[in-house]
C-alpha cells in the first residue's frame, strides 16, 4: 500500500503543491490542503488533526508569503498558518517524515529560529516548469519514503475526542495517542491560574 502525504502550502503557492503531487503520484496518495481536508461543521484544527493522524509524510511548501516587521527591518516570511502546520505535522509524525521547500533565491525569507538546523528542499523558482523544478526535491523525498516505509498503524479504529465534536480516525496509532497526550499537557500546564 502507498502511502499517504498531505502537501501544504499558503494560496498563492498552490501551484507548487501540485507539481509536488505530481512529482510524487506514483510513489504516494497525496493530498494538498485544497483538496477534501477540510471537513464541513469541522474545525480547522480538528480537520488537520485528523490529517496528522491519517498520514504518513508531510511536504509544505515555504513562499515568501508576506512581509513582517521585525526589529524595524521589513523581512519576506512564510505564511503563519504554515509555520504552525509544519510544527503541528512535526510533532505528530516526526521531523524525519515532514519536509519543506522553499526558491532557491530566497535569501531574504525569515524562518522561525527552531526551524534553522532542519535542511530544506530547494528548486528553482524562475524556471516555467515547475515540475521539472522540483524533481530533484521530490527525489529526496522519494528516498525518505522507501527508506523509512508508511508509518506502522493499528488495525482497527479508536476514537480521538475533542471537546465539541467526536470522530473516527482510522489507524490511530500509540504515536498519535503519546501526541494527543503531550498537547493536552502542555494545554493544560498553561492554562493554569497565575496566582
Amino acid at each position: 500500500m502507498k502511502p499517504k502525504i498531505f502537501i501544504g502550502s499558503s494560496v498563492e503557492s498552490r501551484k507548487i503543491a501540485f507539481a509536488i503531487q505530481e512529482n510524487l503520484d506514483y510513489d504516494a496518495n497525496c493530498t494538498v490542503w485544497t483538496q477534501g481536508v477540510f471537513d464541513l461543521s469541522q474545525t480547522a484544527l480538528t480537520s488537520l488533526l485528523n490529517q496528522v493522524h491519517t498520514n504518513d509524510f508531510a511536504v509544505f511548501v515555504f513562499g515568501q508569503d508576506d512581509i513582517t516587521k521585525m526589529r524595524n527591518q521589513e523581512k519576506s516570511t512564510v505564511r503563519d498558518n504554515v509555520i504552525f502546520e509544519t510544527g503541528l505535522f512535526i510533532g505528530g509524525i516526526g521531523n524525519e517524515r515532514v519536509f519543506f521547500v522553499s526558491p532557491s533565491d530566497n535569501s531574504d525569507l525569515h524562518l522561525p529560529t527552531d526551524l534553522l538546523g532542519i535542511t530544506p528542499g530547494r528548486f528553482d523558482s524562475t524556471r516555467d516548469d515547475h515540475t521539472a523544478a522540483l524533481g530533484s526535491f521530490c527525489n529526496q523525498i522519494r528516498k525518505q519514503i522507501e527508506l523509512l516505509g508508511p508509518i506502522k498503524k493499528t488495525t482497527e479504529k479508536e476514537e480521538w475526542v475533542d471537546t465539541k465534536a467526536t470522530m473516527k480516525v482510522s489507524n490511530y496509532t500509540d504515536e498519535h495517542k503519546e501526541f494527543d497526550r503531550n498537547v493536552c499537557l502542555k494545554i493544560k500546564e498553561f492554562a493554569q491560574p497565575i496566582f
